[in-house]
């Protein structure tokens, strides 16, 4: 069983901290195809944004474990690691969200659609009227919308739909992302032989940022009961789940242990007799992550531009 920080060098770092504004954060996108496509779309045709949500993690969690296949013999190894990120303020969280909503309409802007101005999505009445529970922020996770915008939740999603696409006479997209803050790398094998069994379960984790992301388009049906009836509007529907994840590079800040020492004693204590006894062991760990503000601002914008480029490339 085995914790440790991912062999990334902390030098790294630092050295983003003293260049500041100069470090120039690199993205690797998601190696995987998209899953599902967005083909309800034709190319030339209108299309807003108006639904654009983001949720950073704040608390992340991972186990690796040996042995507990169908077809293993003998006693499993498991070891856990949870991280929780601190550092940063609920401002930054909502700079990012704008300036990636931002981003996402100016490349839309620049493709082969026609997007709809914000300022027109802002002002439709029917928008107007959906009430959003956003941001909502507790210690795991930190959810925001662009400010000035609105978010459907609950039963009157289809409705609120409708009554929107019936204001803009578009088809309409909803975008959601989740931002993590950490990466984690799991490594275990399982040997059994006639009379020993072995197990090693190893985790180890960086502080890098990953984004990975849905999106949703509803078309508008152009038909005369649409002006009488706002769910009429409502054309074919078609998702998109982005690939993989787009991962940052950069280092946004450094990791701590700050488990439990009583814990820790109890859990060490277990273990010895478990392995005396020949059953199962359980190990577990806790990370504090303090994030440096400005390198996780530049590697989640950065990577969130990365996804919205993929987005923008998936339209028909």
């Amino acid at each position: 069983m085995q914790f440790k920080l991912r062999k990334t060098s902390l030098m790294a770092f630092a050295y983003a901290v003293i260049l500041g504004g100069c470090q120039t954060t690199q993205v690797n996108p998601g190696a995987q195809k998209a899953q599902g496509d967005l083909s309800v779309l034709t190319s030339g045709q209108s299309l807003a944004v108006p639904y654009f949500k983001v949720n950073f993690l704040k608390f992340y969690s991972d186990t690796a474990t040996a042995g507990d296949g169908f077809f293993d013999r003998g006693p499993s190894t498991g070891v856990k690691m949870e991280v929780k990120l601190k550092g940063l303020s609920d401002d930054i969280f909502q700079k990012i969200t704008d300036e990636a909503y931002d981003d996402l309409n100016a490349k839309i802007a620049s493709s082969k659609y026609k997007l709809i101005p914000k300022d027109k999505v802002l002002a439709s009445p029917q928008y107007k009227n959906i009430e959003s529970r956003y941001p909502d922020v507790d210690d795991k996770n930190a959810i925001h919308i662009p400010t000035g915008t609105r978010f459907p939740d609950g039963f009157t999603v289809g409705l609120r739909y409708g009554e929107v696409i019936q204001d803009l006479r578009a088809p309409t997209l909803l975008v959601n992302y989740t931002v993590n803050f950490v990466n984690f790398d799991k490594d275990t094998q399982h040997r059994a032989g006639w009379n020993t069994v072995t197990n090693r379960a190893e985790i180890s984790a960086a502080p890098l940022v990953q984004v990975a992301g849905t999106a949703q388009v509803v078309s508008y049906n152009d038909v005369e009961t649409c002006n009488r009836m706002s769910q009429a509007c409502m054309g074919a529907a078609s998702q998109l789940t982005l690939s993989n994840k787009h991962t940052s590079t950069t280092l946004i800040g450094e990791m701590t242990e700050t488990t439990d020492t009583a814990a820790s004693v109890i859990i060490s204590t277990v273990n010895l007799l478990a392995r005396m006894q020949g059953t199962s062991t359980r190990d577990y760990s806790e990370y504090t992550l303090t994030a440096q503000e400005q390198a996780y601002y530049r590697a989640v914008l950065d990577a969130i531009k990365s996804a919205n480029s993929e987005l923008v490339s998936q339209l028909p």
